[in-house]
């Protein structure tokens, strides 16, 4: 789920696309207004599409991806999903990416949007600034690009998504 995609948190909306591919369901909310996307953010605990919303609830496992300020490249991970978090951390930085539990956007509020799937409890994925200029074809929208790097994040992310909810079934 990318619930601030398009120009309120560029490259947010192409990560999860690329993330999902043809494996995990995808809902993608995106501003095509600019300027003015800010007034566009709805928090996560706050974000009330009826179509997302009865998607995530027929998800084991709801994973958001959000950007956030940074130059450095780094992934924080939060969410309510303890032992998935630390996995991913874990994986991440086994494969040369900082990962970091996040200490800002913890994402531990049972109405955040990544804890709303059948469990309560997800992984929502704060990606640096920093990080989303890495993969861009155009640094200026940070969109995603078909870069050894992004592709590298993707299928890291993509796997260790794919084996965590194998092993909640």
């Amino acid at each position: 789920v990318a619930p601030h995609g398009g120009a309120i948190e560029p490259g947010t909306s192409e990560c999860a696309r690329a993330l999902a591919g043809s494996m995990f369901s995808l809902y993608v909310f995106e501003s095509l207004q600019n300027p003015g996307n800010r007034s566009l953010h709805v928090t996560s605990t706050h974000f009330d599409d009826p179509v997302c919303l009865d998607l995530i609830s027929r998800s084991a496992l709801v994973v958001t991806v959000h950007g956030c300020e940074g130059k450095e490249e780094a992934v924080f991970v939060g969410g309510r999903a303890g032992n998935e978090k630390a996995y991913l951390i874990e994986c991440l930085g086994a494969n040369g990416f900082l990962a970091l539990p996040d200490r800002l956007h913890r994402g531990m509020y049972r109405n955040n949007l990544c804890n709303r799937g059948m469990t309560g409890a997800g992984l929502q994925l704060e990606l640096s600034e920093g990080l989303r200029r890495s993969f861009a074809t155009d640094p200026q929208t940070a969109s995603i690009g078909a870069g050894c790097r992004a592709q590298a994040f993707v299928q890291l992310v993509s796997e260790s998504l794919q084996s965590l909810c194998e092993r909640r079934l």
